[in-house]
């Protein structure tokens, strides 16, 4: 007998609401900032109930059990012609790409259209990279400028990419970089339209609600949420929990974590979860060349400091410290707390070999008899 499938897959129309812009909702407090760093560490991992029983999976079922995870330094700007421009790095991942792919270490997205940047370091291509196969594609053309040894690929806007682009370019110009980030809830205009449209609209001191048969919009105004969830036939098919997080340096609550949950079936007909979570730290507007990691990777003790970072291989220490020719203990941790490296020395050196640490953002953690001391720094 087949077995019953209670678990709903991803099938969403697409769900228009009258007058979503920026103009159409309420703001705390919001300033126009042209100029915006922030990192991005987003992971991907599934959720299975217990009564699952692994010998019934595939081979592809089992590899969904991997977990995928990316580090990102993000900029978004007003470049020099008064138009918006963004650029994405890579700083780290894990189970994103299969090993013989090269891919980007730097996307630039502007007016002109897109730039994917690549390193020359893959051993499975000729030249290290795509671009010594081939010349140029279709929609796109490869490039390895000699003067200043770079390897890019460039892509041209389609109409339709150029359209998006040309929305997203009006609203930064108008509004700021923020928009996107910053907390906002709707204006009553907007939920009169809402209502108009035939949607179900409650409102209260504390939360807002939009809803048909098929999605649901929810702001929590006390503790900044913004909930969205799509029905099929009354069964959730996704659900999008967008947190937000008062930011010091802005000066506004901004996004913080965002999670995306989609329930999936294996092919045996289990249900399991799919659950995406982006996490977005480190928000500054002190960036000025490149993806700002001049700005982001700061000293958190003003009395140590950390050369060359980014470094590839061995970090050097200047450390202010009056007992750390005496018994030190250090450590190195990743940006989600793990610590990667820890060791004690009767006599700080002032050197400590990366060559083994995976590319990623991480904290140097030092100790003496008298003090403790921190910094963040990048390995490429």
């Amino acid at each position: 007998m087949k077995k019953l499938i209670l678990c709903a897959f991803l099938a969403l129309s697409s769900i228009t609401m009258h007058g979503q812009g920026i103009e159409m909702y309420e703001f705390e407090q919001y300033s126009f900032i042209s100029n915006l760093c922030f990192t991005e560490t987003s992971t991907q991992k599934i959720r299975t109930n217990t009564q699952l029983d692994l010998e019934t999976l595939t081979f592809p079922d089992k590899l969904k059990f991997k977990r995928k995870e990316y580090v990102r330094e993000q900029r978004q700007y007003i470049d020099d012609s008064g138009d918006f421009s963004s650029e994405a790095s890579f700083v780290s991942h894990s189970n994103m790409f299969p090993k013989w792919y090269s891919h980007p270490t730097r996307i630039k997205t502007s007016k002109t259209g897109i730039y994917s940047y690549f390193n020359t370091n893959s051993q499975y291509l000729h030249g290290g990279w795509e671009g010594g196969h081939f010349d140029q594609k279709n929609h796109g053309e490869y490039v390895s400028n000699s003067r200043t040894r770079e390897n890019y690929y460039v892509k041209q806007h389609t109409s339709k990419s150029y359209q998006q682009f040309a929305e997203v370019n009006n609203r930064v110009q108008s509004y700021g970089v923020l928009y996107k980030y910053v907390w906002r809830y709707p204006k009553t205009t907007f939920l009169r339209s809402a209502q108009s449209e035939g949607y179900t609209v409650t409102k209260s001191s504390n939360e807002i609600t939009i809803e048909s048969t098929s999605i649901r919009f929810v702001w929590n105004l006390v503790k900044k949420t913004y909930t969205r969830t799509y029905l099929e036939n009354g069964v959730t098919v996704r659900t999008v929990h967008t947190t937000f997080m008062y930011s010091e340096n802005i000066g506004n609550h901004l996004i913080h974590n965002e999670i995306t949950i989609v329930p999936a079936n294996f092919e045996n007909g289990d249900c399991y979860e799919v659950i995406n979570t982006t996490t977005y730290t480190d928000y500054n507007i002190d960036c000025s060349e490149g993806i700002g990691l001049r700005s982001s990777v700061k000293s958190i003790d003003s009395n140590i400091n950390v050369y060359p970072n980014p470094t590839t291989g061995i970090l050097n220490v200047d450390l202010d410290c009056n007992d750390c020719d005496k018994q030190v203990k250090y450590s190195i941790t990743n940006t989600v707390g793990e610590t990667m490296i820890m060791r004690k020395e009767n006599a700080f050196s002032g050197q400590i070999d990366l060559n083994g640490l995976p590319i990623g953002i991480y904290f140097l953690n030092i100790s003496s008899a008298s003090n403790d001391y921190s910094i963040k720094f990048v390995k490429n």
